[in-house]
């Protein structure tokens, strides 16, 4: 239940028929968003970009790909899909997917193109006629090192969290909190080697290094809560 509530959104896909114009709704819970990069030659993507491509409209057509109308009672040759995020979670995960399957070589391949990262997002890049400006902060990337799918090696990049731990007797029994407070450092986690960086833009030039897979965003609404239960231990933020 916990992860559900803090790292689940919803999708709202939208299948219309081009001979009938009927229109289906689905709505889909999802853990985390993928990105897909369509030209692997391109040397360069702008977040925004995919994020727009991944909301584009999708025409399908293709024999083997073709919807069934349920008030044509028959394959549609043309449907129009579209697809829409109508909530995020309070946690955003988003998956750049740099690998593919090369169908000559018949093996996984790598996409070394460059990612424009932000280090802040806002919900309507994501949400059309978003009414709350919720802003979602990086707080985690993982990295894989390596120029194929067949090797490499992966690293996780965090941000740092300055904890104060304080004891709290309720009722006899002694009660734990943590609270915790926004760090501007950053750890990178290399198997047993641990190495901190001061700050943020540090790890800028890490990003750029045509690596990262895995992004990791908290937002103005997962920091603004100021008790998360996890499992009767209690995690105090402050704002």
């Amino acid at each position: 239940y916990i992860l559900h509530n803090y790292l689940t959104g919803k999708l709202l896909h939208q299948y219309r028929c081009c001979e009938c114009q009927n229109i289906k709704q689905i709505e889909e819970v999802f853990w985390d968003i993928s990105l897909h990069m369509s030209d692997k030659n391109q040397p360069q993507y702008e977040f925004q970009n995919l994020v727009k491509n991944l909301l584009q409209d999708e025409e399908l057509k293709d024999e083997d790909n073709l919807y069934f109308c349920e008030t044509c009672n028959a394959k549609s040759k043309l449907t129009i899909k579209s697809t829409r995020v109508i909530q995020l979670p309070k946690y955003l995960i988003v998956v750049l997917n740099r690998f593919y399957f090369d169908k000559q070589e018949l093996r996984k391949k790598k996409i070394m193109s460059k990612v424009d990262v932000p280090t802040e997002i806002m919900a309507d890049m994501f949400i059309q006629n978003q009414q709350d400006e919720d802003v979602y902060n990086l707080y985690a990337c993982v990295i894989h090192k390596g120029g194929s799918s067949e090797f490499g090696h992966y690293l996780c990049l965090g941000r740092a969290a300055q904890q104060h731990q304080n004891a709290e007797q309720i009722e006899g029994d002694t009660k734990m909190e943590l609270e915790i407070e926004k760090s501007q450092k950053w750890v990178m986690f290399d198997d047993s080697n641990i190495t901190e960086y001061e700050n943020g833009e540090q790890c800028i030039s890490i990003l750029d290094q045509r690596s990262e897979t895995c992004l990791l965003y908290t937002s103005d609404a997962a920091d603004d809560l100021l008790c998360v239960d996890l499992g009767g231990r209690r995690i105090i933020k402050k704002k």
